[in-house]
């Protein structure tokens, strides 16, 4: 009984009007807790999204390209639970595809174009499966399953491609949005806006891939607030901390009335297995990942 008061006055942290609130659905009522963010550092994972380059900008530390953009990673990169590598995810994300992984679609990631080995133009298609993800016993999806193209228009993207020395990267980099459903659970939808990427297909068939661009910080604040006390106390840290954090560091789309800045440069990386992909009524017709 009296654990479970303690919770109830943790969760119910917000103040409005003199009454307590659920903190999680209104992190503005409640006190900021001032969780720091990364300071000094050189190199992160990204794209120059606007152009421009400041002492604040990052190094990518596969390309070298310089000013890259990544406010969400540096909102939340001091935080243990968000710190992580390639090979090895953070917690978050770690529990997030361990628990989500059931109740999502696949997501197709299609490159064609004349000769995939040599150097010219390509079509990159991001599309959202009809059918649940499938995967192993150990929780990687499963190479070579075959998935048919769901044909909602808020499940298909296509954008103007190159390759070259085997790495594919947009011809109009930042010229084209991103949108996709994903789990209502979770993230609704995903949605970034002047997109840019670069995928590079493995030997071994695998996919790896770096998708970049800005983000309304409150689809990502929702991401983990929809877990409520159990994410806070089991994996995401101060869920009315990150809202504040998100909120400081957004660095784009300024609200015309208030000048809030609604969404942050991030980057996301993302890996593929071998598919076959096919449209809803006719059989399987490309090699995917």
């Amino acid at each position: 009984m009296e654990r479970s008061k303690i919770a109830n006055i943790n969760v119910y942290r917000g103040k409005l009007n003199g009454q307590p609130v659920n903190a999680y659905l209104y992190p503005s009522t409640a006190v900021d807790p001032k969780l720091h963010a990364i300071r000094g550092a050189k190199y992160a994972y990204g794209f120059n999204l606007d152009g421009k380059e400041g002492p604040a900008s990052f190094e990518d530390p596969e390309t070298h390209e310089t000013g890259v953009d990544n406010e969400f990673g540096r909102a939340m990169g001091c935080m243990p639970n968000f710190r992580g590598t390639l090979a090895n995810p953070p917690l978050e994300y770690a529990w997030a595809w361990a628990w989500k992984r059931e109740g999502r679609s696949a997501w197709l990631i299609t490159i064609t174009g004349d000769d995939l080995s040599k150097d010219g133009d390509v079509t990159v298609s991001i599309d959202r499966a009809v059918e649940r993800l499938r995967y192993n016993a150990d929780g990687t999806p499963r190479p070579d399953m075959t998935y048919r193209i769901d044909p909602s228009p808020k499940a298909d993207n296509v954008f103007a491609g190159k390759i070259k020395d085997g790495l594919v990267t947009l011809r109009e980099p930042g010229s084209r949005n991103f949108s996709i459903l994903y789990n209502p659970e979770f993230v609704p939808e995903f949605r970034m806006t002047k997109v840019q990427m670069r995928l590079r297909i493995l030997p071994d068939r695998s996919l790896e891939a770096m998708i970049g661009g800005y983000q309304r910080w409150d689809d990502l604040y929702i991401s983990f607030a929809s877990g409520g006390k159990n994410n806070e106390d089991g994996n995401s840290g101060d869920l009315v901390g990150i809202y504040y954090l998100l909120k400081k560091y957004a660095d784009a789309d300024p609200d015309p009335a208030t000048g809030l800045k609604l969404s942050i440069s991030a980057t996301w990386n993302l890996q593929g297995v071998p598919a076959f992909v096919a449209e809803p009524e006719t059989a399987s017709k490309a090699l995917a990942h």
